[in-house]
């Protein structure tokens, strides 16, 4: 920690919302649901930040109701482009004072992400509906969107099974991702790829659900 003296002479600003702990969407969880937060003193998903999320889900059905529009499938394609060209400038933009974090979900990150989001669609779409290269590589997309929001609760279910599983290991209490990690893929090369294998492990797992539903032409829809 910088000394207050020096911070003073050397013109260092206070910048509490930057503090994970001391920023106000932290502190206005506390006040609301103390002792009910995941990290004891902030929650990734409290009060404040479910706002920007909503955000989030609410670009997502403006971009379904575009797609959805008789508008020619080129012009589709521009406006999701420019839309990403626009999420990505305004959300390094914002981020200037406002920094991209995904763990309190700020309006910068809400920004940015919609940015890369759009920029893949828009990529895809034009790839896929326009050129019509649609072949056997789109497949595992397919098996996962057509019920994605059944494996995203399988993906939940599963997570929370591997953290619940607890036993003994080398002297101490691991659950059961832990030891997975730690015994399996962190051996690997080094800790930094091991845990890249262990995401793409994690994610194929995932698809073996969607795979048995999409083959089994089954769509669960809410």
């Amino acid at each position: 920690m910088i000394d207050t003296k020096i911070r003073a002479e050397i013109r260092i600003p206070d910048i509490a919302f930057l503090d994970k702990d001391a920023n106000w969407v932290a502190v206005t969880d506390r006040l609301i649901f103390p002792g009910r937060l995941l990290d004891q003193t902030r929650d990734p998903l409290g009060l404040i930040s479910t706002i920007p999320a909503v955000a989030t889900c609410l670009l997502g059905i403006l971009t379904g109701l575009w797609l959805r529009t008789e508008k020619r499938m080129m012009v589709k394609a521009c406006g999701m482009m420019s839309g990403a060209i626009a999420g990505l400038a305004l959300g390094s933009f914002w981020a200037i004072w406002f920094p991209i974090n995904k763990q309190l979900w700020t309006s910068s990150y809400v920004l940015f992400a919609a940015g890369w989001t759009l920029l893949v669609l828009a990529i895809c779409y034009y790839t896929i509906e326009i050129r019509k290269h649609d072949g056997a590589w789109t497949y595992p997309w397919k098996a996962f969107g057509s019920n994605a929001i059944v494996t995203y609760v399988f993906s939940e279910l599963l997570s929370t099974v591997l953290e619940i599983i607890h036993w003994a290991s080398d002297g101490k209490t691991v659950d059961l991702k832990e030891w997975i990690f730690a015994r399996i893929f962190a051996p690997i090369v080094n800790v930094q790829f091991g845990s890249l294998l262990y995401s793409l492990s994690f994610v194929l797992v995932c698809f073996v659900p969607a795979f048995l539903l999409y083959r089994k032409q089954i769509f669960i829809k809410v």
